[in-house]
């Protein structure tokens, strides 16, 4: 199953690949290659709360899936911070969605690997993010994904990266589009 999903990724990579795409809401051009990772898809969502999502595709085959949400949520008030309450009680929706996807059929099993949730401690310029590590078991095999949460301009910044949980090299990856991704939200650049 997830090699079907992973095909079908790099499918939409090659169909729907285009150059960098700015996200007005937060002042952000997101360029068509960070880290390694090949923008794929750049797409408004269909209300104006859900905003909008990029995917990329990590640098190796079957490896990393990172999908960039930028939306509001329906709120006009969004404190910046990983303190902020509304954050924190966002975050926690966000993990319990994801947990939803065994009871809706799409995962066999999904839970939490440490901590529900983490203050990222990166060093330099970018905002700081609450995180957390779910292992998501499908049919044919088992997910690591990092979900990541932010704030910047009044706007949720969500980062979901996925790997099959068997690739070595899926947790560095991941972290370095992290990494590399957080100067551009705290337009350090």
């Amino acid at each position: 199953m997830i090699q079907r999903f992973l095909a079908a990724a790099l499918l939409l990579a090659a169909g729907f690949a285009h150059g960098a795409s700015y996200e007005g809401a937060i002042d952000v051009r997101f360029p068509d290659e960070l880290a390694g990772f090949t923008l794929t898809e750049a797409e408004r969502l269909p209300r104006k709360e859900l905003g909008s999502h990029l995917a990329y595709q990590g640098p190796r085959a079957g490896g990393v899936v990172a999908s960039v949400y930028v939306y509001n949520a329906g709120l006009s008030d969004i404190p910046d911070g990983t303190h902020s309450p509304v954050l924190r009680q966002h975050f926690e929706q966000v993990l319990a969605d994801v947990q939803q996807w065994r009871a809706k059929g799409i995962a066999r099993s999904v839970s939490i690997v440490g901590p529900a949730m983490l203050r990222t401690g990166y060093m330099g310029c970018g905002p700081q993010f609450l995180a957390a590590t779910l292992n998501i078991e499908l049919p044919d095999e088992t997910l690591a994904s990092h979900v990541y949460l932010t704030v910047v301009r009044q706007q949720f910044v969500k980062l979901r990266l996925s790997y099959p949980k068997h690739r070595e090299q899926g947790e560095h990856d991941a972290r370095e589009f992290v990494r590399q991704l957080r100067p551009l939200l705290g337009h350090c650049l």
